[in-house]
């Protein structure tokens, strides 16, 4: 009702934190429904969860959407096809940047490197459960279009791509214009 404050005003004013005994007695799911929050009428923590249980059937709560490496350091363990892990390819990225005997040949490098960091598009480069991300499909797509390209670089990976025409190993790698 309106005794009950979910937001963690007080954790985000004061930057405080306080123990919730028991609370990691409570088994984490991806699919818990729930509302958790400081109940002022009974100054008490309270969980409601949203899913139906049976009785004798385990109640779960969702710690949050994170992939395994956090839920292995904050929790201790991890769960098999969770669908928030990301391997991120930021440092993968760079290295095959500064070290790929091809694009070291390349006379477009230096305006591809310049492409990448300006639109920050050598951050955050990621592939998960469900496929490479967008940003990872964008650096691929830059570093193997053909140099004369560069220059419409931004048309092709936001509007208009049906001038571009991608080079083989782009489409190898499986790099498909977003807006044929």
């Amino acid at each position: 009702g309106d005794n009950f404050d979910s937001s963690n005003t007080a954790v985000k004013e004061t930057g405080r934190c306080a123990l919730a005994p028991f609370l990691d007695l409570l088994n984490h799911s991806n699919h818990a429904q729930i509302k958790a929050g400081f109940n002022h009428s009974n100054n008490c923590y309270e969980i409601l969860t949203r899913n139906q249980y049976s009785k004798g059937q385990q109640a779960f709560i969702c710690y949050g959407s994170h992939g395994n490496d956090r839920l292995l350091f904050e929790y201790g363990f991890v769960l098999p096809d969770n669908p928030h892990t990301v391997v991120r390819l930021d440092q993968d990225l760079q290295w095959l940047v500064k070290t790929s005997t091809s694009l070291l040949k390349d006379p477009w490098l230096v305006k591809r490197k310049i492409v990448l960091e300006n639109g920050e598009l050598d951050k955050n480069v990621t592939c998960s459960h469900d496929g490479c991300s967008w940003k990872l499909l964008t650096v691929l797509t830059i570093l193997t279009m053909d140099g004369c390209n560069l220059a419409d670089w931004r048309r092709w990976v936001y509007g208009d791509s049906s001038s571009v025409r991608l080079p083989e190993s782009a489409i190898l790698l499986g790099v498909q214009p977003p807006y044929t």
